[in-house]
C-alpha cells in the first residue's frame, strides 16, 4: 500500500525489487502471494513453513520501503475504491486476461442459447475467482465455526445446492 494506505497498483515492480520464486502476482496489480518451499507434509514440514515465511516478509518489506510502499497481510484493503476493481488493474499475466474473455465468452454464449440468469452464475465465478472464495476456503472457514461435524458440513451444502444457492455462499 502507498503512503495513504490505499492499494498501489504496483506489484510487477515490487517482485522486481523482491527477486524472490517465492511470490508471484495476484490478480490484481495490488496483489502478491508468498509461498514458501515444496516440504513432503511429515515431520517438521509445517513448522518449516512457518518459519521460511518471517524472513521474506522482512525481505519484502525492506524492498517495499525502497518503493515507498509499505506491505499489508490482507486480501483487499478497505481503501480499495470501486473503480479500481476493472480489468485497468488485473496484473501482467496471460491467464488472468485469458480467464476473463471466456467468462465474457461464456455470458455471451449462454445468453445466445437464452439462459437467462446466466449471468448471475458466471458473475459468482467471477467474484470467486477475484476473492479466492471457492468451495475448499469454505469448508475450512465452515469447520472452524462449527467443528468438524462433516456430516453437517454435507447437510449444508446439499441445502444451499437445494435452495439455487452457490454450495459455499
Amino acid at each position: 500500500m502507498d503512503r495513504e494506505l490505499r492499494p498501489a497498483p504496483c506489484n510487477s515492480d515490487f517482485l522486481a525489487a523482491l527477486d524472490s520464486p517465492l511470490a508471484v502476482p495476484e490478480l490484481a496489480r495490488f496483489n502478491v502471494e508468498f509461498n514458501n518451499q515444496p516440504h513432503i507434509l511429515s515431520g517438521q514440514a509445517l513448522s518449516d513453513f512457518h518459519a521460511q515465511l518471517p524472513a521474506l516478509w522482512r525481505h519484502a518489506e525492506s524492498c517495499t520501503a525502497d518503493l515507498e510502499l509499505q506491505p499489508a497481510m490482507i486480501s483487499i484493503l478497505p481503501t480499495l475504491p470501486q473503480p479500481d476493481l476493472g480489468t485497468r488493474h488485473m496484473s501482467d499475466m496471460n491467464r488472468y486476461p485469458a480467464l476473463n474473455s471466456r467468462l465474457t465468452m461464456a455470458q455471451r454464449g449462454l445468453a445466445h442459447l437464452g439462459l437467462e440468469d446466466a449471468g448471475r452464475w458466471l458473475d459468482v465465478i467471477a467474484q470467486r475467482t477475484a476473492s479466492r472464495q471457492h468451495g475448499a476456503a469454505w469448508q475450512r472457514r465452515y469447520l472452524r465455526d462449527h467443528g468438524h461435524d462433516l456430516q453437517q458440513l454435507k447437510a449444508t451444502y446439499l441445502t444451499h445446492q437445494n435452495s439455487d444457492l452457490p454450495v459455499h455462499a
